[in-house]
C-alpha cells in the first residue's frame, strides 16, 4: 500500500527516497512509464492529468497534494499484471 501524501512530504526532501511518499509515488510512476526519460515523461503526464504541473515550484498547494493522492488511491486499488493500463483506466486517461 502506498501512503497518502501530506503537505509536509513536499518540505522534507532529504534522506532516503523510500522514506518520502512523494518520491515513492514519483519512482513508481517512472517505473510504470518504462524508466528513464520515457518514465519521467509518463510521471509528468499522469500528475498533469490529475491536476498538478509536475516540476512547478507550487508543490505545497492543495492541487499538488490532491493530484498525488489521486494517484495513491488508484495505485492502491490495482495489482499486477497490467498495472499501467489499470492505473490509466481508473484515472480516466
Amino acid at each position: 500500500m502506498f501512503a497518502q501524501i501530506q503537505p509536509i512530504n513536499f518540505a522534507t526532501l532529504e534522506g532516503d527516497r523510500k522514506d518520502n511518499p512523494v518520491f515513492v509515488i514519483d519512482d513508481e510512476l517512472v517505473k510504470l512509464g518504462g524508466g528513464g526519460l520515457d518514465g519521467e515523461a509518463y510521471r509528468i503526464r499522469v500528475l498533469t492529468h490529475c491536476g498538478h504541473r509536475a516540476g512547478s515550484m507550487d508543490v505545497k498547494t492543495v492541487s499538488a497534494v490532491n493530484a498525488y493522492n489521486l494517484v495513491v488511491n488508484a495505485l492502491n486499488q490495482i495489482q499486477e499484471p497490467n498495472r499501467r493500463a489499470k492505473l490509466e483506466k481508473i484515472l480516466n486517461m
